[in-house]
């Protein structure tokens, strides 16, 4: 018997339950529940910038930061550069 100390079940976590940090373009638009096009509108108006909200490793599609996307929507807004960025204004 697995003793409660040892390997608490309050402690387990399932590998399905842990979300990604890094998202492509099309999981962060279904999480979103935008489209891509939408995503791409963002990007080229400067409302989600890059190696703020999203990276690009050479070679490699745009990889989303989730924390970074959660913490602009929940925000409402972002201070970068001093340059403030109103959420409602990006949407």
């Amino acid at each position: 018997m697995e003793s409660n100390i040892e390997n608490p079940k309050h402690l387990r976590v399932a590998q399905h339950e842990i979300e990604p940090e890094f998202l492509t373009t099309a999981e962060v638009a279904a999480r979103l529940r935008w489209s891509v096009r939408t995503i791409r509108a963002k990007i080229a108006a400067g409302v989600l910038r890059r190696d703020e909200h999203y990276f690009q490793p050479t070679g490699c599609q745009y990889r989303w930061k989730w924390s970074a996307v959660v913490a602009w929507v929940e925000g409402g807004r972002n201070i970068v550069a001093g340059r403030t960025t109103s959420l409602a204004a990006g949407l």
